[in-house]
């Protein structure tokens, strides 16, 4: 994920999730999904229907700051004027809001992903998934 969809981007963050595990991705910022395994990989996402979702200007930049070759390195996208080292951290976990490893995303009381449609209420959450 990337802090823009823009040809100036500052912060670029990598998630290497497995089965189970959860990345919400903080609002204004941009994503792609990769799967770098040898076996089919499902996926599901959450947004809020007023979401503005950013895949217009990622497709003019074709694609994200760095593209994700076949043996899963990375590789800077030429299209991007500015183009950050990427930091690597953990799937995330949100103890609070019910988001953890091992439990389903859409369990339970769905409530408790408030987070996602109303983002502006947790503003502690996004910097602690962000922090270096």
């Amino acid at each position: 994920m990337q802090d823009a969809a823009t040809v100036d981007v500052t912060d670029v963050v990598v998630v290497e999730a497995g089965p189970g595990d959860k990345v919400a991705i903080p609002p204004g910022w941009a994503h792609a999904t990769v799967n770098v395994g040898d076996v089919p990989m499902a996926f599901g996402a959450v947004y809020a229907l007023e979401a503005r979702l950013l895949y217009d200007p990622l497709r003019a930049l074709q694609g994200t700051a760095h593209y994700v070759l076949a043996d899963g390195t990375l590789e800077a996208n030429p299209r991007y004027r500015s183009v950050p080292a990427v930091r690597r951290t953990l799937p995330h976990r949100i103890p609070e809001c019910g988001v953890e490893p091992g439990r389903p995303a859409l369990a339970g009381d769905l409530a408790r992903l408030d987070f996602v449609s109303r983002p502006e209420r947790y503003p502690a959450l996004w910097p602690r998934l962000l922090a270096r």
